[in-house]
């Protein structure tokens, strides 16, 4: 009976798994200015907890120009804080 709680709770982590998958993937194809593209980064930064993210970023292949993107648009976000 043991085995099957188990299978259950990994059944219900991947499905966390995927939606989340799912969600950022939808984020990824809405344009930069959207405005479901700003509510849906609000909601995953109210939602997600570190350890979510990291397990979906580790999963999910980025290219070279697009980490570049992203550094240069957090600097012109962090810019835009101070």
């Amino acid at each position: 009976m043991n085995n099957r709680r188990d299978y259950k709770e990994y059944l219900g982590f991947v499905n966390v798994f995927l939606a989340w998958s799912l969600l950022i993937s939808r984020l990824w194809s809405l344009p930069s200015s959207s405005s479901d593209r700003e509510r849906l980064i609000q909601y995953i930064q109210d939602s997600a907890t570190p350890v979510i993210l990291d397990c979906l970023f580790q999963h999910i292949p980025v290219e070279i120009s697009m980490i570049q993107s992203l550094k240069k648009k957090d600097a012109e976000l962090s810019g835009g804080l101070t």
